[in-house]
């Protein structure tokens, strides 16, 4: 698959997946043959929209962090390579810190992965955009 596609089909299956799951927890908590299923069951009628409220609260909880960060990154802006280097230095030296005084886990470096990201980032195409 092409790089192209790929930037298109993995973001377009996730909110897939995030309309499905808070369409099905908004059945599950208000509808009436749900009301009629749950019942069979012998559990309390409030463990129904108890459940069904907390999916939807955690399908949110991803929607609005994701649409936030889409907003973001349709910026044009750009972080300076140089203080995308500092950036990432001082975060990788407050993790080996961290880690030597025994307050991480090991797979915490996974991490700075993001910071050292803007840093390969901060030059694309060997041209520069305009820098924050």
């Amino acid at each position: 698959m092409n790089r192209h596609l790929n930037g298109i089909a993995v973001p377009g299956l996730r909110w897939t997946v995030a309309v499905v799951v808070l369409w099905e927890s908004l059945q599950f908590a208000l509808s009436r043959s749900a009301m009629h299923h749950f019942a069979q069951i012998g559990l309390p009628q409030w463990i129904r929209p108890a459940l069904g409220g907390a999916e939807i609260i955690a399908v949110l909880l991803f929607l609005v962090p994701a649409i936030w960060g889409v907003r973001q990154g349709l910026r044009v802006t750009r972080i300076k390579l140089g203080s995308a280097i500092v950036l990432g230095a001082i975060v990788t030296a407050l993790m080996i810190v961290a880690w030597s005084k025994g307050g991480l886990w090991v797979l915490n470096w996974a991490l700075l992965w993001p910071t050292w990201y803007m840093v390969a980032t901060a030059r694309i195409d060997g041209r520069w955009k305009r820098r924050v």
